[in-house]
């Protein structure tokens, strides 16, 4: 989380911090003006944006907030780097819970004048206290900051609101103004004034009915910034359009429904144990993913009711001849001739659910004909080798080398193939150590009849405006103290390597990173002559984030699905297909 201090020369610096560091802050909130008049991450950065009509309200909140004796304090305009879509989503995610964490919440109201502007017109008629309410209160009512989509959340998350006018002159806090404030609403009172829990108490048609007339920039914000209300964490896909983003809103919503009636009826069973000690993160993390379990092999039980004698046996079995161009993240589809068995549909989609199909339809038909005329080779190779990559151990932010060494030992060991490992330092450019391991790599093991196999655990950052997946050491380098500053490298360059004509053997690409499905360059592919593929396995779907290293890491599914899968085939080959299948399936 970034914050903002104010410096004894008058300017604004920003500070990163994480988990209980963080120190206590106030927050703003306020109604955006002209974007170009807002004060940016990058412009605070260089000391730039003084000149802007946003920079006033960075001043009134630094203000305010020494007066209350805070020295940090946190400005949506300028505290997120919203040319990282990691950081985006993190913050939109995050931003109910920062609301709430704050000490204060100022918000700011532009379009309400202060009392002595407002005396003139009315002076004749009323006396002077009569006045200064009603003209109040009608000026605070008809703000706009009451119409807007995400200040919804910044009115119930916080414990203490003040709100104050264009000249940053106190108006009331959410105690003394809930009545004015329950009104144009209709949130009453009590919630108002209640902690966050309570909201929870508050049937959801409710809650979506508060924020049925608010307004947003952008449609799909409609959704996203009712996250918080919610206690909903979803990856943000701006450009899915609102219908899309409500959609999956809802189906969220419905799995914690389907959760919570299922843990009432527990609850009033007789049961031992205990709970492990789990925390409340990875308690609501393994819940919602037993329930999403539950709901999948319910569905698929009712496919194999329906299915004929050899779907039931695909079902069953697993074998399955559909493969994948995007060979991640597709929905697994199980196919005979013409008939499709799929599960993960929701009933009431039957339009997306006809389009899937199709696609499916092409997609298998694609692969079988590419595969039937080009790939003539059996389905083992002469030789494997692994490339495995991560950051040098004082840069990893992620600390992933235990799982790493794991991996590593279980490809050694196990599978009997070749591994080498490049562990990515700044004591020469992370890029040059990069390319020339993968070049080194592929030199010594390329072949015809072999496959290399490629695989990096660390974070990932995709960069919109260059269109192309940085992965890091930590989470934003550009902001990182000392080493960190130059801990990053480019995949989409080296990925050129495993792609490139020069190369004979076929490729299987392996990132546990973050946003690893954005990039179209590293898509799954067979070649132009056929005679070789690249396929692409991620930690991630398209402008999706991934577990931190764990018991729920992309890596630990990976390192147990190849354990068992080992186990099954005896030694035998398997397909990535099925490795892909048992990863999704866990995931899920």
């Amino acid at each position: 989380m970034h914050l903002l201090q104010r410096v004894p020369s008058g300017d604004f610096i920003l500070s990163e911090f994480y988990g209980e560091q963080i120190p206590d802050y106030a927050i703003l909130s306020h109604t955006w003006i002209a974007n170009s008049q807002e004060v940016t991450f990058k412009e605070v950065m260089k000391g730039r944006g003084k000149d802007k009509l946003g920079y006033k309200k960075l001043r009134f909140c630094a203000d305010q907030a020494a007066k209350d004796g805070l020295r940090y304090f946190w400005v949506d305009t300028c505290c997120i780097d919203k040319a990282s879509s990691a950081e985006l989503q993190e913050a939109i995610n995050s931003m109910f819970s920062w609301y709430r964490r704050s000490k204060k919440c100022y918000v700011y109201l532009s379009d309400v004048p202060s009392e002595k502007a407002l005396e003139g017109p009315l002076k004749r008629d009323l006396t002077r206290s009569t006045l200064t309410s009603q003209s109040r209160i009608l000026a605070f009512e008809g703000s706009r900051w009451f119409r807007r989509g995400w200040t919804l959340q910044e009115l119930l998350a916080p414990g203490s609101v003040e709100f104050f006018d264009l000249n940053g002159n106190r108006i009331g806090d959410k105690k003394s103004l809930r009545t004015d404030i329950s009104a144009t609403t209709t949130i009453p009172p009590e919630v108002l004034l209640g902690d966050p829990s309570s909201l929870m108490q508050v049937d959801e048609e409710t809650r979506l009915l508060w924020a049925a007339k608010r307004q947003t920039t952008r449609e799909e914000d409609a959704a996203y910034s009712l996250l918080g209300l919610f206690d909903l964490h979803i990856p943000l896909l701006y450009g899915e359009g609102r219908f899309k983003a409500f959609r999956r809103l809802h189906r969220e919503l419905d799995l914690n429904r389907k959760y919570d009636e299922g843990a009432a009826a527990k609850e009033s069973q007789p049961h031992k144990g205990s709970d492990r000690g789990v925390t409340n993160a990875v308690g609501a993390s393994r819940k919602k993913r037993a329930a999403s379990q539950e709901l999948k092999v319910e569905q698929m039980q009712k496919n194999k009711m329906t299915a004929s004698p050899a779907q039931r046996m695909r079902l069953d079995t697993g074998e399955n001849p559909f493969r994948n161009e995007n060979i991640i993240r597709a929905p697994v589809v199980y196919a005979e001739n013409d008939s499709f068995v799929e599960y993960d549909l929701h009933p009431n989609d039957e339009e997306e659910a006809e389009d899937k199909e199709q696609r499916a339809r092409d997609m298998q038909a694609w692969w079988e004909d590419s595969i039937t005329k080009h790939m003539r080779k059996s389905t083992g190779y002469l030789e494997v080798a692994v490339l495995l990559i991560n950051w040098a151990p004082e840069l990893d932010e992620l600390k992933t080398k235990s799982e790493v060494e794991e991996l590593q030992s279980l490809f050694r060991d196990r599978f009997r193939y070749n591994v080498e490992a490049v562990e990515l330092n700044v004591k020469r450019k992370p890029q040059h150590q990069l390319q020339s391991g993968i070049a080194q790599f592929t030199q010594k093991f390329d072949g015809p009849g072999n496959l290399l196999i490629v695989y990096y655990s660390g974070h990932g950052v995709w960069k919109d405006l260059e269109n192309f997946l940085q992965l890091t050491a930590c989470t934003n380098p550009t902001l990182g103290k000392g080493l960190h500053q130059d801990a990053h490298v480019n995949w989409s360059k080296a990925i050129d390597l495993l792609i490139s004509g020069d190369v004979d053997a076929d490729v299987l690409a392996i990132l546990d990173t973050s946003y690893a499905s954005n990039d179209s360059k590293g898509s799954s592919k067979i070649s132009d002559r056929g005679t070789r593929k690249f396929e692409l396995l991620t930690a991630s779907g398209l402008d999706q984030t991934t577990q931190a290293p764990g018991p729920y890491s992309f890596t630990r599914s990976l390192i147990d699905n190849l354990k068992d899968l080992v186990m099954e085939y005896d030694s035998a080959p398997f397909s990535s297909f099925h490795l892909n299948q048992r990863i999704y399936e866990r995931e899920q």
